[in-house]
């Protein structure tokens, strides 16, 4: 806030000042100079050979804009494309996979009414976290019963509402535990970005053999996540079955330990196969 509103002060003190604009800027309407920071810099923007549509009407390319309490808010005019852009750039999921949406999920095509079933179950687990953003989910099953689907359409969904998505599997982050501990580091950026995520979709967790540190860091984040479980959603996606009592002292038992303390959805079949068959009748007519 004190940043923001010194800013404006140094803007409306230079539009005070006595200094002359360059000769190839336009003069300014009425030739007067301008008398606020909006009109100032707008003015500037026009001086500097910036068309003048680039200026955006409410901030004047501020960024920011007070709202009735006086508080600094981020300028939704200039900033959302920027904002959905770097969101898309920074989900962790590929192009192709970033057009999934709940309208993607499969429900039909099983001859099995328990798969069905189940099916619809996800589906409904998926429209309450898209709904709340916050809470503990896991999906686990069976290889290619479409756990990893459910996660990506999860993360674009929310992505889709602005709000800061991630998904990873978990090799990835035992990679970059391991880097870390090469380095002698116990803190980055990327790890402290998993602990603040609003919404984190932590893919193939399964039995791991990391050392103790890594166990250590890993338990940090399964706390981390599981005490802001009332802000944040976190939603995991296993072969294995969490159920299952595991020693809490071995790294995968600890995360699943975590998973029973929120829904845990079961997942049977092969998503892939449906997927195919469908398309194909779809191509066929």
């Amino acid at each position: 806030m004190e940043r923001i509103d010194a800013t404006i002060q140094e803007v409306e003190y230079q539009a005070k000042a006595p200094k002359r604009p360059p000769v190839s800027a336009p003069k300014p309407p009425n030739g007067d100079y301008p008398t606020s920071a909006r009109e100032w810099i707008a003015y500037r923007a026009k001086a500097g050979g910036q068309p003048i549509e680039k200026v955006c009407p409410e901030c004047a390319n501020l960024g920011y804009l007070k709202d009735e309490a006086g508080k600094a808010v981020r300028c939704q005019t200039c900033t959302e494309p920027e904002r959905r852009d770097w969101l898309k750039q920074h989900c962790g999921i590929e192009p192709p996979h970033q057009a999934y949406t709940l309208n993607d999920w499969r429900l039909g095509g099983w001859s099995d009414l328990v798969k069905q079933e189940q099916r619809q179950t996800a589906k409904g687990a998926i429209e309450q976290v898209i709904e709340r953003r916050a809470g503990l989910l896991t999906y686990w099953g069976d290889f290619g019963s479409g756990k990893t689907f459910a996660l990506q359409i999860i993360a674009n969904e929310l992505r889709g509402q602005m709000v800061e998505s991630y998904y990873t599997p978990l090799a990835f982050v035992l990679d970059h535990l391991r880097q870390l501990f090469a380095q002698g580091r116990d803190w980055s950026h990327y790890w402290q970005r998993l602990l603040d995520v609003p919404v984190l979709c932590l893919d193939e967790v399964t039995k791991f053999h990391e050392t103790s540190w890594a166990m250590e860091r890993l338990f940090v984040l399964a706390d981390t996540r599981y005490s802001r479980r009332t802000t944040h959603l976190t939603v995991f996606a296993t072969n294995d079955d969490p159920g299952q009592s595991l020693p809490v002292t071995d790294g995968i038992g600890y995360l699943f330990s975590r998973m029973r303390q929120g829904a845990m959805i079961e997942l049977r079949g092969d998503m892939r196969r449906v997927v195919h068959q469908n398309e194909a009748r779809a191509w066929r007519g």
